[in-house]
């Protein structure tokens, strides 16, 4: 959610590889500057879907909430 309108790179059923670029930051909806939701799930329709598990290589102990920095 919340990418820049028009720099989405990946299509529905695209594979990507860790590093790849998906988009970029934008700033819609009801927010006070650019970020990103980061969301997998089982659904099309995230108020119907459950959330799946996800880890990142590169961070450790994360909770939720919690601000970090993947880069």
């Amino acid at each position: 959610a919340h990418l820049r309108s028009g720099s989405v790179r990946v299509r529905r059923g695209d594979r990507v590889a860790q590093g790849e670029q998906l988009g970029e930051l934008g700033n819609s909806g009801d927010s006070t500057g650019p970020h990103v939701h980061y969301q997998l799930q089982d659904g099309p329709r995230w108020e119907y879907a459950d959330g799946l598990p996800m880890h990142f290589e590169n961070v450790s102990l994360l909770t939720r909430g919690r601000y970090f920095d993947a880069g």
